[in-house]
């Protein structure tokens, strides 16, 4: 079979199954997400009762001195292989041996360096976690190109089943070893395993196998793209801990605790839906590009589906942020609960606005990602200077309003090369933004009447007043059920199962029926 063949094989047409596939890849990447998370929470439960305090802290010393290498883990040559139209045997497998080489660099680094990494943080552990953690970069250099082909033919069920059997495997290694005592190697070796199995798995899955490396095969348009995207990449992480890194010089440590976790929990609802999301959405919008109709459709399905959850999500959180607080924390965390309100509020938004990522990617226009990025975060920095003078609380109040004013900027920037508008946007999303709004309103004056019960009664009674405020509120403004049917429809198109048993369950109705009849 010819090389060339052999990519084909991977390319995936528009045909009339396209939308079913793509909804049904997005339901099936972000049930897996959630069912990797439920794992994660549920072992951490288990090996944290075993592991001391101060095995989680040497690890994330080492995490902290070498997350900025994660950066260069993929070298953005995953999304170029997943966005390209017309990709060759010849073009992936330099690719391919490009990540090995960055994985092979990366470690070695990592591996000369771990010793002064050490002597910075006066504990000489380190030398021995950073080097065999450095192995990771290596194992994954080999499976970003087969899991990147995946992805551009949109086998996500072969991906879940390959992510679950990698988190899960890693579990069961690392929950036998936390009972066999090895401390915080543990939390070492567990990444180790995990990216060893998503290797195996997607050599298995992937057909694909990689020739000896080749002039002349043009790859330098997909290196440009990675390039870009890398640049777009170190300016989000020095934008993103710029926050904390200021409150921290100027702060202390006490304010920062309180301000990193409202931050972390702020992010939760936001990671949770985009991350499973972005893969999927990338793959398939690549796909889209030549038809900016179909294209502008998919988008705006996706943002307002992503926007009837995410709204209503953070909106809640806002509204019981106190309760929520001092019941998942404890009396101690009180002084969070303030700034995780405030943040909260940016969170819905910033959602849709992560959504520029697939414009940019699926469009090849990485190049205007970066400059997004290097405007966003000279912006950013400049607010979150001017919330500084006024401490914790005058910086989450600059964080929210740069990601209420960056949101038209950045939408219209992203959606300008294919003719997305920034008002399609909008008219998918103003009226899930309001009855959020208007619903939290209503949960968060009625919680004054119920400060006799517990947190968590308050939680419960909380999310059926929210609950039927929002479905109220919606139908109001959309005078019917649209929303709640088209969710239900992706609901049937991600389970085709039920589907199916729902038709032959009205088919066997309507039997009955006219038998009755006759």
């Amino acid at each position: 079979m010819p090389s060339s063949q052999k990519i084909h094989d991977f390319d995936f047409h528009t045909d009339q199954s396209f939308k079913k596939k793509a909804v049904r890849s997005g339901g099936i990447t972000m049930l897996t997400h959630f069912l990797d998370y439920g794992i994660q929470v549920g072992s951490t439960a288990i090996i944290a009762r075993i592991l001391e305090p101060s095995d989680y802290g040497l690890v994330a010393i080492a995490l902290a001195a070498t997350g900025f290498f994660f950066i260069f883990k993929t070298l953005g040559l995953s999304d170029a292989t997943v966005q390209r139209e017309h990709i060759t045997h010849q073009q992936v497998s330099n690719l391919f041996w490009i990540n090995v080489t960055a994985g092979l660099l990366l470690t070695l680094i990592l591996f000369l360096g771990a010793s002064l990494i050490a002597a910075i943080f006066n504990d000489n552990r380190l030398i021995d976690i950073i080097r065999v953690s450095s192995i990771t970069f290596l194992i994954s250099g080999f499976y970003t190109q087969h899991q990147a082909l995946l992805k551009r033919s949109m086998k996500f069920s072969a991906l879940a089943v390959n992510e679950v059997t990698g988190i899960s495997l890693s579990v069961i290694a690392a929950i036998a070893m936390a009972f066999s005592g090895m401390g915080y190697w543990v939390l070492v070796i567990r990444p180790i395993i995990y990216t060893a199995s998503i290797a195996i798995g997607c050599w298995v899955l992937c057909s694909w196998r990689p020739g000896l490396p080749c002039r002349n095969s043009n790859v330098k348009p997909m290196l440009r793209f990675g390039l870009n995207t890398i640049a777009y990449y170190i300016v989000d992480y020095l934008a993103r801990n710029s926050d904390k890194a200021l409150i921290g010089w100027k702060e202390g440590p006490g304010p920062l605790g309180f301000y990193s976790k409202a931050f972390q929990l702020f992010l939760a609802p936001v990671s949770q839906l985009t991350i499973p999301l972005s893969g999927v959405a990338v793959s398939t919008l690549s796909k889209l590009c030549r038809e900016p109709s179909k294209y502008h459709s998919y988008y705006l399905n996706a943002v307002h589906a992503i926007a009837f959850m995410g709204f209503p999500s953070s909106m809640f959180l806002v509204a019981n942020s106190k309760h929520l607080i001092l019941f998942l924390l404890g009396e101690k965390w009180a002084g969070a609960a303030e700034l995780f309100s405030i943040l909260g509020l940016a969170g819905g938004i910033q959602l849709i606005t992560s959504t520029r990522a697939w414009l940019f990617v699926s469009q090849g226009r990485t190049d205007r990602w970066f400059y997004t990025g290097v405007v966003a975060s000279v912006v950013m920095g400049l607010f979150i200077l001017i919330g500084l003078q006024f401490g914790t609380k005058g910086v989450a109040i600059s964080y929210t309003t740069f990601v209420y004013l960056a949101l038209i900027p950045s939408l219209w920037y992203a959606g300008a090369p294919i003719g997305l508008k920034f008002r399609q946007i909008f008219s998918v999303i103003w009226k899930t933004f309001c009855a959020s709004f208007l619903a939290a309103s209503v949960n968060w004056y009625l919680i004054r009447f119920m400060q006799n019960f517990s947190h968590f009664i308050i939680l419960l009674l909380s999310m059926l007043i929210f609950s039927i405020s929002y479905t109220a509120i919606v139908f109001a403004l959309y005078g019917n059920a649209k929303p709640f049917i088209s969710f239900f429809e992706l609901a049937l198109m991600v389970f085709p199962g039920i589907h199916k048993k729902r038709i032959r369950l009205t088919q066997k109705t309507t039997f009955q029926n006219q038998s009755t009849e006759e």
